[in-house]
């Protein structure tokens, strides 16, 4: 194949994608400085001693956590479940994967209106892909009922 490829000859592969369905881009409806912000991460963030058993691998569900009051995130109150990555970064300091601190600086300049009360969390490694698309519209109802206007989603 890759010779054929090289040649600019028609070639066959053997392994066969499925198509995804498109998903046209939002638009905001007002300016950035009036949204309220979401935060999204498949990058397995838990509070320390993981309460709700989120798994490294091949995700069951998606967690939120409150950030609420929070202007920074402490590493001593957070640990990684996700196996998928080298995440001894985000153990020093969670703000690398959940940048509360960043947005809590973006609130009080001005260039965002607030930042949600919570984060929501999974793993999304080895996570088959209906499931993923579970998530991902379980997430969006929730940020729509947390009044998002938008979201981060931090990934590995």
């Amino acid at each position: 194949m890759l010779l054929s490829k090289f040649h600019k000859q028609a070639f066959h592969t053997e392994v066969m994608m499925p198509n995804h369905e498109e998903i046209p881009i939002p638009v905001l409806t007002k300016p950035l400085s009036e949204c309220r912000i979401g935060l999204v991460t498949d990058g397995g963030l838990v509070p320390k001693g993981n309460p709700d058993h989120q798994v490294p691998t091949n995700s069951k569900f998606f967690r939120r956590y409150s950030i609420e009051g929070m202007e920074t995130l402490d590493p001593a109150d957070w640990e990684v479940s996700h196996q998928g990555y080298n995440n001894a970064f985000v153990l020093q300091d969670p703000n690398r994967l959940v940048p509360v601190d960043a947005l809590r600086h973006l609130v009080k300049e001005g260039v965002i209106g607030s930042l949600n009360d919570c984060f929501y969390s999974t793993a999304g490694v080895m996570t088959p892909m209906e499931k993923c698309k579970e998530f991902g519209e379980g997430i969006a109802q929730a940020l729509k009922d947390d009044l998002c206007d938008a979201a981060i989603e931090t990934s590995t």
